[in-house]
Parts: structure tokens; sequence; C-alpha cells
């Protein structure tokens, strides 16, 4: 499998979706933006037309899926954008496209390198835990903390110009443009476009001029570890993302109390 696999925007073509227990029904468009032929983790795009559905049922590997735009129910409960879903391996869920149809990422994990839970579970998350800094803007969704799956979703935005310093995770990923520009290395990857990204590959991005949102998907919770290990330890993505939430909302909290 590649070590890194990216895809520069949406793709124009339609591709047949061919997922083992999962089926669509209605009219649905296909896009694969990262192959399961080149990369553990996959990523496909999913249009669906008022009415029509994407049916889970009994899995090998865990699913989760992002709403870009319209409305998705999952069951009954309506999923808006900027919500999300997980169906765990061996769960079974039927998502729908409500009046206005829905736009989705669908994040696949891989079944052979998954943690060994049992799976069985349907998480639903209608807005995530949101907060921002002064110069970041970051949600949660799933943080591998759930003791019947570990995927993990979180959603990250910034100004132009933001630079993460070289540094590698732990776990293979998947990073998705959803808002503005990306530039990895000498790529620059556009809204709908993504990276997958193998574990301990050493990498850095810098947002475009427009600024950039992403969602970034793994099945287990990484460590972040910087290029130079010897200035800061390994630190568990879980713990450091939720540190950074606190901070920002202890600095939004002291900003409302001031004013």
């Amino acid at each position: 499998m590649s070590k890194l696999s990216i895809t520069d925007r949406v793709p124009d073509e339609l591709s047949p979706f061919d997922a083992p227990k999962v089926r669509l029904s209605g009219q649905v468009a296909s896009r694969c933006v990262i192959s399961s032929r080149d990369f553990t983790l996959s990523l496909w795009r999913h249009q669906l037309a008022a009415g029509a559905a994407l049916t889970v049922d009994g899995p090998a590997e865990d699913h989760v899926f992002y709403v870009l735009t319209g409305d998705m129910r999952v069951g009954a409960t309506p999923i808006e954008p900027g919500g999300a879903a997980s169906i765990g391996r061996g769960a079974t869920a039927e998502l729908s496209g409500g009046a206005a149809g829905a736009t989705l990422l669908h994040f696949i994990g891989h079944a052979a390198t998954r943690p060994d839970r049992a799976g069985g579970c349907v998480h639903l998350m209608r807005t995530g835990w949101t907060e921002r800094s002064a110069d970041r803007r970051h949600t949660l969704y799933f943080d591998s903390g759930c003791p019947t799956c570990a995927v993990w979703l979180h959603r990250s935005g910034s100004g132009s110009g933001r630079f993460a310093a070289p540094h590698h995770h732990t776990e293979d990923e998947i990073i998705c443009v959803v808002e503005g520009d990306l530039d990895l290395g000498t790529r620059r990857i556009a809204a709908g476009g993504a990276a997958a990204v193998g574990r301990e590959m050493v990498y850095s991005f810098t947002s475009g001029e427009a600024g950039l949102t992403f969602v970034n998907f793994r099945q287990a919770d990484p460590f972040f570890v910087p290029k130079d290990a010897s200035q800061k330890a390994p630190e568990s993505e879980r713990k450091l993302l939720r540190a950074r939430l606190e901070s920002a909302r202890a600095e939004r909290e002291a900003g409302s109390a001031a004013g």
C-alpha cells in the first residue's frame, strides 16, 4: 500500500460504488476520492437525491459519514451540514437524503488493521464539540474513546498561511479539504480533494490564500510526533486536541466575562 495518495480536487468521473455490505438505492452519484486499492483507508463522495438511500448492513470495517450539504437522515434522525455519523463494524443503519438531498463524505476503515473492538455501534453527532481560538477553529466528533469502536473524526480551520511544522502520526489518516486550499509539499489540494497519509510518514502543510478547513479521519487514536522528537515528547492526539478545545473555551469565556 502507498504511504501517500493525493487527489487534488473533486474527481470529475463517477465511479461504481462497490464496498461490501453497503448498498445504494435511488439516485446516487458516487465518486471515489481515495481508493482502497492504493491505501488502507478509503474515501467516497456521494450525492444522494431526495429519497435516495445508503444502507450499511453489518460490514467488517467501520464507516464514518460527514454531511457537506443538504440534509441527511439516519433512520428518523436528521443530520445537517457539519454533522457526522459513525456506523461500527457489524452494525446496521440506513442513511437517506431528505427533501433537498445530501452530499456526503464517506470514510471507510480497514478490517484487518482496525483495533480489536466488538463494533455493533451507531453514533450520531449533529454538531460536534466546537471551539475557536484567535487563529483556529476545531470541531471534535469522534475521539477513538468508544469501547466498541475506535474511529476518529475532527474538523479544523485556519486563516491563510498557517504552517503546520513537520510531524507524523502513528495511525493512517485521510485529510479531506472542505473549504479553501491545502499546500502539501509541491501539491495544492483544493476543496473536495484529499490526502491519504500513512502512519509514521513525516509531512507538513500550509493553508492557502483563502484559508483552510479540513476533516480528518483515522480508525484509532493516534499519537502526534514532531519531526524533532527530542524537543517534544509524542502526545496522544485525543489529549492534545481536547486540551486545545478546553483552552479555546477558557479563552472565549474569559473574553465574555471581560466584556
